[in-house]
């Protein structure tokens, strides 16, 4: 997914449409329509403000990496860290914590630099931690 994408996705996320989300940024309509269609790159003091103003990770609108919202990425931690605790659960001694955060940090990072994260990969990644 392009810049551009993300911009329309952040926009499209807010229920506005180009119109009032450019006017809503101080930038023409033409310019904004521009910046979603890739036909132009937004300067870096109006990333700055989509990042602010909309509660957008730099990671993601910028470079298309992690979760688009802290919001996204709170429910991609809370979803790790629950299949985790299921796994280690499992075992019949209890799993050190130190184990328990490597998993969380592999199976998010996984999650987070995949668009469409597969639930048997992130098994395979458990069964191999075990």
């Amino acid at each position: 997914m392009s810049l551009g994408n993300r911009i329309a996705q952040l926009r499209k996320r807010t229920g506005l449409n180009q119109v009032d989300f450019a006017q809503r940024l101080g930038v023409s309509q033409s310019a904004f329509k521009n910046y979603e269609r890739g036909a132009s790159e937004p300067p870096v003091s109006l990333i700055t403000r989509l990042c602010s103003d909309f509660n957008a990770s730099a990671d993601w609108l910028v470079l298309g990496i992690g979760a688009d919202s802290s919001k996204a990425l709170y429910d991609e931690l809370e979803h790790v860290v629950a299949k985790v605790r299921r796994w280690a659960e499992a075992f019949p001694v209890p799993v050190p914590p130190e184990k328990e955060a490597q998993m969380v940090s592999v199976l998010l990072r996984y999650r987070l630099e995949n668009e469409n994260p597969s639930d048997a990969m992130e098994q395979f990644f458990l069964d191999k931690a075990a």
